[in-house]
């Protein structure tokens, strides 16, 4: 496996349980916090491995790491071929990306299998544009 490489990282306000949820891929919420994202959702970032349970901490205290650039790991839902777009699968996992108007992460760096820990190249963009 790829290690991260010139990565991009911010932080994010979260109020969820993200203690299971290190290098998955996040989502903005409607109330400026951060989520896991689902299918269909628009991609921020993949969630570093610091993580923790926000829940019922201020929002000063729930501050977490998400890397929006660069290579970075993530964890993998499904097999992929090294430079096939990826996107968030129903659990935050990447998998491929292949219907016109699938908004991607990234490219995958590596072909990697489901469950895996994997690189790719965050690069978000639109399939079919």
């Amino acid at each position: 496996m790829s290690v991260p490489f010139n990565p991009v990282c911010t932080t994010r306000r979260t109020d969820a349980d993200m203690s299971s949820s290190p290098w998955l891929i996040v989502k903005a919420n409607g109330d400026n916090d951060m989520d896991v994202a689902g299918a269909g959702d628009a991609p921020i970032g993949i969630l570093t491995s610091n993580v923790v349970d926000a829940t019922g901490l201020s929002p000063a205290e729930a501050y977490l790491g998400v890397q929006i650039g660069g290579i970075g790991k993530v964890k993998f839902g499904g097999a992929v071929t090294a430079g096939v777009s990826v996107k968030p699968d129903a659990n935050g996992e990447a998998v491929a990306a292949t219907t016109e108007g699938d908004i991607a992460i990234g490219y995958a760096w590596e072909t990697a299998a489901d469950g895996d820990l994997g690189s790719l190249i965050i690069a978000r963009h639109e399939i079919g544009s």
